[in-house]
């Protein structure tokens, strides 16, 4: 008797709720750019970050880290920088480095950059990119 008195006390608090949050009402709430991270939610709720990163403070600190491994010389750091980040938020850019199509870049607003950098930048910021960022969240 007692056991079936819970089960319908229960049910009426937890089966049916009149406000309910996930992470897209989290993300519009806190009005982000990008997807919000369940694990950037508790750090926020436990008080690990102060706040939630933008798109492009997210961008910016993954280039550091880029920057801190591979050390582009001043010459190319700024074309670098915008290489990086237009691969990670440009999926047309993207498309054509990753299917070699490097003509079609002619036609992209970003298509200079490739032209711009040497080979090993060219190359290496799409590898780093993939091995080390998920690009889901952005």
């Amino acid at each position: 008797m007692i056991l079936m008195e819970l089960k319908i006390h229960k049910g009426n608090f937890f089966g049916k709720p009149e406000e309910f949050y996930n992470l897209e009402k989290l993300r519009v709430g806190a009005k982000l750019d990008r997807k919000l991270t369940l694990k950037e939610v508790i750090e926020k709720i436990f008080g690990m970050i102060p706040y939630f990163k933008s798109k492009d403070e997210i961008l910016e600190d993954e280039f550091e880290k880029f920057d801190s491994r591979y050390l582009p010389d001043e010459e190319n750091f700024i074309n670098a920088k915008n290489y990086f980040k237009s691969y990670i938020t440009d999926s047309e850019f993207r498309n054509y480095i990753d299917s070699k199509q490097y003509s079609l870049l002619n036609s992209n607003a970003n298509g200079y950059l490739f032209k711009e950098l040497p080979p090993e930048l060219r190359s290496g910021i799409p590898e780093y990119i993939k091995e080390n960022i998920n690009m889901d969240r952005l």
